[in-house]
């Protein structure tokens, strides 16, 4: 779930139809506080009344919660005990989502690095963390989640962690290193890498994602729970391939090659 920034009204439809979708459950705390202030703003709505900031700064509350994992939604089941908490007061000084900010701090707790570091390496800007260096969590297992709005400028190398999936927007400048994530199963669609992404070893990913653009190498070796490669995929640079892969894949290959859509291929061990 991703929360949009717009209108009180549209934000309101937004919590509306994120509880009916996701089925969201309220907990007590939550339900008496959005019960005290909905009614009112409502009205103001429906009136087309001024809504004051104190109004605007209660929609955005019930808002981050109900879009919060549930897990999340677990730990802080009283709004303003979670408003109070370590968490969320160092997430909205970085201008982060909580979600955001607990993944970077689990990423830096990982690889036994201090909460300085974050700030020493990341730079903020509204929702997207930026690194204008190389990262590397490699062969690190407690890597099981990375922050959405992530941009490395660097290498970035998280090869042999625990990661299962990708968050969509992720920008990687140079090196993404992939390689033998077993438990990564799918990609987002979309993704964009300029340089090389590595893939190697990726024995659960199933799919690749459609719109998939590489502007250097791919490297798919041992990924053998591969059925397709996408119609729409694009490779600038070299497509590297194992002779194990699915021959439905090796067939995909060789006709985007012909259509132009993949540099060369290649067969590694």
């Amino acid at each position: 779930m991703t929360p949009s920034t717009s209108t009180p009204r549209a934000m309101l439809d937004d919590i509306k139809e994120t509880l009916e979708k996701e089925k969201v459950k309220l907990t007590p705390e939550v339900e008496k506080y959005t019960r005290s202030h909905l009614r009112t703003i409502q009205d103001k709505l429906a009136d087309d009344e001024d809504i004051t900031e104190g109004d605007l700064a209660f929609i955005k509350k019930v808002k981050m919660w109900i879009f919060m994992p549930e897990e999340l939604r677990e730990k802080y089941p009283d709004i303003e005990n979670m408003e109070e908490s370590d968490e969320v007061r160092d997430s909205e000084k970085r201008k982060l989502s909580l979600q955001q900010w607990l993944d970077l701090s689990h990423m830096a707790e990982a690889d036994g690095k201090e909460k300085e570091w974050i700030d020493n390496t990341f730079k903020f800007n509204g929702g997207q963390i930026i690194c204008d260096e190389n990262l590397n969590f490699r062969c690190c297992k407690a890597i099981h989640t990375i922050p959405d709005g992530l941009i490395v400028g660097g290498d970035f190398d998280l090869f042999g962690t625990s990661l299962k999936t990708i968050p969509q927007g992720l920008s990687v400048g140079e090196y993404f290193d992939l390689g033998n994530c077993t438990s990564l199963t799918s990609l987002p669609d979309g993704l964009e890498f300029r340089k090389e992404l590595d893939l190697r070893g990726c024995t659960s990913l199933g799919t690749l994602p459609g719109g998939l653009r590489i502007g250097g190498y791919l490297f798919l070796m041992g990924c053998t729970s591969l059925t397709s490669l996408p119609d729409d995929m694009e490779v600038e640079g070299t497509l590297h391939l194992s002779e194990n892969l699915n021959e439905q894949v090796r067939q995909d290959a060789r006709r985007l090659e012909q259509e132009g859509k993949i540099g060369k291929i290649e067969y590694r061990n």
